[in-house]
């Protein structure tokens, strides 16, 4: 029924956790493909001894190609009709294949399906924040305002859209998320729907993200190319909408990594130059942003 795909980089204090919240599933109706990136750390080794143990379990290797590179090739390996995704450091609950598999029953036209996410520390405590409501998505600019699936550990994608939309972009590692949801949503006819339970557990490291900022910048400029090959001159306003939503998730992530308000006020300005109606599209993100940043001063 479902094939896993876990891209696997230099995992070795969360792997065993991680292959294990799969192994734990309700429903066993599942092959997991594990496609090591190059790692040169002892997480290899890690996933063999479970592999040994476990048919059902496999792992294969390929130079560091990056992470679209290593989920397309997961997927290529795959045999199975629905792919469930599933990063390296991050959590499933035991009942998220389950879940997916009812729905999937019920409903022939569902072909992508995400769940909500609850947050946990890098030591793998379960936090009080969680991801928005998971809502069906019909429109783009569902996706445009942030990512509402939050990560790919909480996909499930049939095999057969995958393929359609032909994968992940193997030159992007930064955006690919929101880049493949994007072309997902424009180009295929079928549904694309959420469980309203917290069925994934998603590792924070928001010290990581710091030094990453220019990089999701750019990896934006790559999503817009390839929207504009997409979308109609019409509904080219979107692009706009998007690239202010944009600039105002990495305002945010500029805060919450510490930076200097001086930094922060460049991605907000960027956000109002790029689509000026920001302020009045996404008024409590902008007033709530604004709040911070004087805290932040206050505190300086």
């Amino acid at each position: 029924m479902f094939s896993i795909v876990i891209p696997n980089f230099n995992s070795e204090k969360y792997i065993a956790s991680t292959i294990n919240s799969v192994r734990n599933q309700t429903f066993t109706n599942w092959e997991l493909i594990i496609i090591d990136d190059g790692s040169t750390d002892a997480s290899a080794s890690i996933i063999n001894q479970f592999a040994s143990k476990d048919c059902r379990i496999k792992l294969f290797k390929q130079d560091n190609l990056g992470v679209s590179t290593a989920r397309n090739k997961g997927v290529s390996l795959s045999r199975n009709n629905f792919i469930a995704f599933l990063d390296s450091d991050d959590l499933w609950h035991k009942d998220k294949l389950l879940a997916a598999y009812l729905k999937i029953k019920e409903d022939d036209q569902i072909d992508f399906i995400y769940s909500r996410c609850q947050f946990i520390s890098k030591e793998g405590k379960l936090g009080s924040q969680k991801s928005n409501k998971a809502v069906d998505i019909k429109r783009i600019d569902l996706l445009l305002e942030g990512n509402i699936t939050t990560t790919t550990s909480s996909w499930i994608v049939s095999k057969a859209s995958f393929e359609k939309i032909q994968g992940f972009n193997p030159n992007m590692s930064y955006a690919e998320d929101l880049d493949f949801l994007l072309r997902w949503r424009i180009q295929i006819d079928k549904k694309m729907i959420g469980i309203n339970m917290c069925h994934t557990y998603y590792r924070t490291n928001l010290g990581g993200l710091s030094s990453k900022l220019e990089k999701m910048e750019d990896g934006w400029k790559l999503v817009e190319i390839n929207l504009k090959t997409l979308i109609d001159k019409k509904n080219r306003h979107l692009i706009k909408y998007g690239r202010g939503c944009h600039y105002l998730y990495l305002a945010r992530r500029a805060l919450q990594c510490g930076f200097s308000n001086q930094t922060v006020l460049k991605f907000f300005t960027q956000s109002i130059i790029s689509y000026p109606l920001i302020l009045a599209k996404k008024p409590s993100s902008v007033i709530r942003l604004l709040i911070l940043m004087i805290c932040n001063q206050m505190y300086e």
